[in-house]
């Protein structure tokens, strides 16, 4: 599943606020 992406994706924009 691409799930996983999108949830690193998120996490690292969370990370960087």
């Amino acid at each position: 599943m691409a799930i996983q992406d999108e949830v690193v994706a998120k996490a690292e924009e969370v990370a960087d606020q």
